[in-house]
């Protein structure tokens, strides 16, 4: 029951803070979610199985660009979702998601920044096969001890390719 309640305090603490980017109006775009994780759990994670998750933060690559775009995607990911259909929905209702950084550039980023995010320094460890059973990517999950910066982020993306498509910030309280 807590986490149940815990959980819709959440949703609606992230929709105020959504609204102030009129989550309705954005198009089709690429996306990340910055999670944090109080403590280390052991989670299943569908045919991937049981994953050692430890505490810290974790970056979670997407796109949204098919119908409903990214308004429809960042809604599901706002939710804890009773049957999960992605990798991330069996992590989500445990982690807290504290910022969304999102581009709505029409060409599908996710790849780019998932490739980009294995050579970032903060970078301790990703979690192969995690939320690319539908590319060659080895991961689409990567985890922080301390919390990954948006500036680094942004910075290193344009001096490798120039395509952020102006990256922005969404900051939860």
């Amino acid at each position: 029951m807590y986490q149940k309640q815990n959980s819709i305090l959440n949703h609606k603490r992230v929709l105020k803070s959504m609204q102030t980017v009129q989550l309705s109006k954005l198009g089709q775009g690429s996306y990340i979610l910055i999670l944090h994780l109080k403590r280390t759990k052991i989670i299943s994670i569908g045919k991937l199985g049981n994953l050692r998750f430890p505490q810290g933060y974790y970056t979670y690559v997407g796109s949204a660009l098919g119908p409903g775009g990214l308004a429809s995607r960042l809604k599901h990911h706002l939710h804890s979702t009773a049957t999960p259909h992605w990798h991330i929905d069996y992590l989500r209702p445990r982690a807290r998601l504290v910022e969304i950084w999102i581009s709505e550039f029409e060409e599908r980023l996710e790849h780019l920044w998932a490739t980009m995010s294995t050579h970032l320094n903060e970078t301790t460890r990703r979690f192969k096969g995690f939320g690319c059973s539908d590319c060659k990517c080895p991961s689409h999950l990567f985890y922080f001890q301390g919390q990954p910066s948006f500036q680094i982020f942004k910075k290193f993306v344009d001096s490798r390719s120039g395509k952020n498509g102006q990256l922005r910030r969404i900051v939860l309280a």
